[in-house]
């Protein structure tokens, strides 16, 4: 687990930094350890076949500023609930996480 706690520090970090290239590699390092953990190798071998399409919308969601800290807290949430052995908690981390990154990264409608 200590490993899924580094990741998750390094991508807050590369994050906070704007350092956006390196902090979409490192979300996608965290992502991938979490599906490792779950023992799930079609949910791994989906996200893995997934990943470069939703790579533009990870970029686009970890640019908002204001999404840091929300992004951070929900890793951080996950991570707690792996840790603790909670699966159900795990889940309803995760799913929050992912409709709250595809919301963010929607392109803005136009008026």
């Amino acid at each position: 687990m200590t490993d899924l706690a580094a990741l998750a520090d390094r991508t807050h970090r590369a994050t906070v930094e704007r350092e956006l290239t390196e902090a979409v590699r490192l979300n996608r390092q965290f992502h991938r350890r979490v599906a490792e953990l779950a023992g799930n190798p079609v949910a791994l071998h989906a996200l893995e076949r997934l990943w470069d399409q939703i790579q533009v919308s990870t970029r686009r969601s970890l640019h908002a500023p204001d999404r840091t800290a929300l992004v951070d807290d929900q890793h951080r949430e996950l991570l707690a609930a792996v840790t603790a052995g909670d699966p159900a908690a795990a889940g309803a981390a995760a799913r929050q996480h992912v409709l709250d990154t595809s919301a963010a990264a929607r392109p803005p409608e136009k008026e």
